[in-house]
């Protein structure tokens, strides 16, 4: 197939789990796994906080979820503490002061420490030295980051993918007393970043046509500047090596994308969904009937957009829709994505 109204000359990076190991890790793709001297642990979702004076991000990684007191704890010491008695990793991200991105181009520092393991670990130094593969975000409050660190040396291995909102991580909690019946509530910062809902690295969804629907399990994501665009590819598989080619020079045969996805931005204004001029979507039904939604934001359904909008960077978001099709007859979507940004 040929998408005739669209030159594309593209740099694409895949983002299909990123390489995931181990039957958990396969399966719930936000967990991360550390094998540290022959130790192999699997870790509940990331954590983050965010310190927007010092452009700093930390992020924890336990081996299970920290109670909601413990939590809230670290969030009003700023700091994450490492578990007492389990595997832990605490991460600290240090980004060029007064940088808003968080991409790989501004990070200053690295350190990551690995706690309760067999063998003791510890990454420092700049994004090779800690496996940092993708990062990117909005350093400000709301605001999110998405990555993934992932790599191995003498005797370890790990996969850390992480998925962080920002919503105000200095807001604490009120005070607890020996006396009171129940654990205090969840703080607001604590319950946004727990509830994040689409894992780092992922693109999920369908799309339905006359009782035909696509299911969407993989996805690519890369910037076009000519028009300042944030294109997307959706796909019901693993792409091969020869699509990421046939998508760069703007053709492809069998094994093509599902749906094909666009948003624009306005130039010179701050990434967001008030900012997206345009959005496109179109589904690719069996038998080669494509159907496109091309307007604006509302009516494309977006919504829960963070993105950097550049190369680098990471674009997270829900797209969901009804149009009338060819005849009337309507198509929908809803799709779900957070995916790097090809470089």
């Amino acid at each position: 197939m040929v998408r005739a109204s669209r030159t594309w000359v593209r740099v694409i990076g895949l983002a299909v789990m990123l390489g995931a190991t181990g039957e958990a890790a396969a399966q719930d793709p936000s967990r991360g796994e550390v094998t540290i001297a022959g130790q192999r642990v699997v870790l509940a979702p990331a954590v983050g906080l965010l310190d927007e004076a010092r452009s700093r991000v930390a992020i924890a990684f336990y081996a299970t979820p920290i109670p909601a007191v413990v939590e809230s704890a670290n969030r009003r010491a700023g700091q994450w503490n490492p578990s007492a008695s389990l595997p832990s990793v605490v991460v600290d991200l240090e980004f060029t002061p007064g940088s808003t991105s968080g991409m790989v181009q501004q990070l200053r520092s690295c350190r990551a420490r690995f706690t309760g393991f067999r063998a003791p670990l510890e990454l420092s130094g700049g994004a090779t030295e800690c496996h940092l593969i993708s990062v990117g975000g909005m350093l400000r409050a709301p605001g999110g980051m998405a990555g993934v660190m992932q790599g191995q040396g003498a005797n370890y291995s790990i996969r850390l993918p992480f998925s962080l909102s920002f919503a105000g991580d200095g807001a604490a909690p009120a005070p607890q007393t020996t006396s009171a019946p129940a654990p205090a509530p969840r703080p607001a910062a604590a319950t946004a970043v727990a509830a994040a809902p689409i894992a780092a690295n992922t693109a999920t969804g369908t799309a339905v046509f006359e009782g035909q629907t696509l299911k969407i399990t993989h996805g690519l994501a890369w910037y076009e500047a000519e028009d300042s665009d944030v294109e997307l590819a959706f796909f019901d598989h693993v792409p091969s090596a020869r699509m990421l080619a046939d998508l760069r020079s703007g053709s492809w045969g069998e094994g093509g994308p599902t749906v094909l996805a666009t948003l624009r931005f306005d130039r010179g204004k701050p990434p967001s969904a008030a900012t997206v001029t345009y959005c496109y979507v179109n589904p690719i039904f069996p038998g080669g009937r494509s159907m496109a939604y091309n307007g604006d934001a509302r009516r494309c359904g977006l919504a829960d957009l963070t993105t950097t909008a550049q190369p680098g960077g990471t674009v997270t978001a829900r797209l969901k829709g009804t149009w009338p099709g060819a005849g009337g007859k309507p198509f929908s979507w809803d799709l779900a994505f957070n995916l790097p940004i090809a470089k």
